[in-house]
């Protein structure tokens, strides 16, 4: 933290990232702030880590003095790259493919196992299973718990049972890593040995893509990619995210610049739409963009042609302040699952955002109780007209005049996208213990985002967190003479490791 009014127990000053307040430019945001204080009470924060966290703030950035942003790889990689290392090795253009275990001696065979590269599509038998299976086969816990609920004809009964049957309860070990160099057709595969552990940092879609293709996840979606079972875990479900609305507009004429856009930096507010003021469940961005702003960059997620030309027209004589609801304790809950060609298609994201009747009531009661804020004296001193658009022939400003909830929830469907913050297909407990291995293993572990079961704030900090704990441990578990980790295997690149590299 630069921020010396700020330093105190819920700070520090020695770490790798650096935190500083945002620029503030423009009076936007004490607009906004002062309004919601006026009509919610919602109080003024100096200082969002005191562990009071309802109120209003103006963000603090990861920023370098230069005003350039930190990241996990400029913060432990870039800016400590100066010193040699002998336990790091980076290896770029490069993707890890699947984890092999202790009994398998030829990698490339691995007991029935399909490794479903690119050059085995015509060598394989695909079984697709009946038209529903690839939504409710995922969603049924029964398949977990009993692979007698899936149809026969997905697959050999007798096979099924025989993978089932390796599902041990002793302790498991990882041997080998298998990694493909270059492109998915002409890519090389190589299997280096592990010597002690395996720390897989892949993020919380390719992580649990990594596992399932090792044979580690749910029963049923494994066995019908003909993939050998051998542990059976809820890899790649609970998938969540902070689901954000990019559509409650505002228009000012206050002309404002570009350079005022680009540095003003921003504000933050949460709130409890709920009876626990302790736990706020919405969290609002606020952000301003001059007139003449590229659409996409107010609302990032926007494939509506009708809406992007909507905009357009008053983009080119107001300046626009976008109030970004989130919902930051979703009960809504997706999966990640395997491609039609598990090791080499991108695994893919059931969301399920809003599923749950109570998220989408939550989302319109956030966007109500902004929208209610036009009618208080200091939005309307200064400007604030809001801006409704019309996304479909039956969702338009006429909805809106008769029924601002109907109209509300009908632009969540078309406009309610990801924060960015995904996390939750590996969660601790169900797939990963309080150290981080992977249940039943004890030399595999997951250290990034898939890991956090649920949490309302962004998970850039609490990823570092984890990585620092997980780095913790393996020097008190494999420290040598000299105070520094050796030859231990990590999948992907683990950038945001701090101990590990010294």
């Amino acid at each position: 933290m630069t921020d010396t009014s700020k330093v105190n127990k819920f700070h520090g000053t020695q770490g790798p990232f650096i935190i500083k307040p945002s620029p503030r430019v423009d009076k936007t945001f004490d607009i906004v702030g002062k309004t919601l204080e006026e009509r919610y009470h919602v109080k003024h924060l100096t200082d969002t880590n005191t562990g009071s966290t309802l109120g209003y703030s103006h963000y603090d950035l990861y920023m370098d003095t230069d005003g350039k942003r930190v990241s996990s790889y400029t913060a432990y990689i870039k800016n400590r790259s100066k010193r040699k290392r002998n336990n790091l090795y980076i290896l770029k253009n490069s993707e890890a493919v699947r984890i092999l275990m202790k009994d398998h001696e030829t990698p490339d065979k691995v007991h029935g196992h399909w490794c479903g590269g690119m050059e085995d599509r015509n060598n394989i038998v695909h079984n697709t299973g009946d038209s529903n299976s690839n939504s409710n086969s995922v969603n049924s816990e029964t398949n977990y718990n009993s692979v007698e609920q899936t149809p026969e004809s997905n697959y050999n009964v007798n096979k099924t049972r025989s993978a089932v049957d390796t599902i041990v309860e002793e302790k498991l070990r990882v041997s080998t890593v298998e990694i493909r160099i270059g492109n998915l057709t002409a890519g090389k595969l190589f299997h280096p040995k592990v010597t002690k552990e395996i720390i897989l940092s892949a993020g919380t879609i390719n992580t649990p893509k990594i596992l399932m293709n090792s044979g580690i996840g749910p029963t049923a979606p494994l066995l019908k990619k003909n993939i050998r079972l051998v542990k059976r875990l809820p890899v790649g479900e609970n998938y969540w995210d902070h689901v954000h609305f990019q559509g409650l507009l505002f228009r000012t004429n206050d002309g404002m610049t570009e350079d005022e856009t680009r540095y003003g930096g921003g504000a933050g507010i949460l709130m409890s739409l709920l009876d626990d003021p302790a736990r706020p469940n919405v969290e609002y961005q606020v952000n301003k963009f001059s007139k003449g702003t590229p659409v996409k960059q107010i609302i990032t997620d926007l494939n509506n042609p009708a809406v992007e030309a909507q905009l357009n027209t008053t983009l080119a004589k107001y300046s626009v302040v976008r109030i970004t609801p989130a919902l930051v304790r979703p009960k809504s809950r997706g999966r990640v699952i395997l491609g039609e060609y598990p090791t080499t298609d991108y695994p893919l994201i059931q969301g399920e955002y809003l599923k749950d009747p109570e998220d989408m009531f939550v989302m319109v009661d956030a966007i109500l109780k902004i929208e209610q804020l036009q009618n208080v004296p200091e939005f309307k001193k200064n400007g604030f007209d809001p801006i409704i658009l019309n996304y479909s022939p039956s969702c338009n400003s006429s909805l809106h005049t008769h029924n601002p909830s109907l109209y509300w929830a009908c632009a969540l469907t078309h406009l309610a996208s990801s924060n960015w913050h995904p996390m939750g297909t590996c969660s601790l407990g169900q797939v990963v213990d309080d150290s981080f291995l992977v249940n039943s293993f004890d030399n595999l572990r997951v250290a990034d985002a898939s890991v956090i079961p649920v949490m309302s704030g962004h998970p850039n900090a609490a990823v570092a967190l984890i990585a620092e704990y997980v780095a913790d441990q393996l020097k008190a578990k494999y420290n040598s003479a000299s105070g520094t980790i050796s030859r231990v295997a990590v999948i992907m690149i683990v950038t945001i490791m701090t101990k590990l590299f010294k």
